[in-house]
């Protein structure tokens, strides 16, 4: 798998956006919405990353994109639950 700038940045907003909610989920917790905002804006640019990194390198940053994908889904849908 070929590692590029793009790549290292990809995978430092996923890793960010876990330790994000992990951080905020600490200091706010009553408040799980507000803890999901700085997590799906990080899942974004995760996979706006990924797909340049796909695009210019290995197919294989595609699946950090779809995992990606498939996580600011779920967690789109859990904002509008609640």
């Amino acid at each position: 798998m070929k590692m590029s700038r793009w790549g290292l940045v990809s995978l430092a907003t996923f890793v960010a956006s876990f330790v994000a909610g992990a951080i905020c989920a600490k200091l706010a917790h009553d408040d799980r919405n507000a803890c999901l905002v700085p997590y799906i804006l990080l899942q974004i640019a995760t996979i706006a990353c990924g797909i340049a990194t796909g695009l210019r390198g290995s197919r294989w940053w595609f699946l950090l994109s779809l995992l990606s994908a498939c996580l600011t889904v779920q967690a789109i849908l859990a904002l509008l639950v609640e």
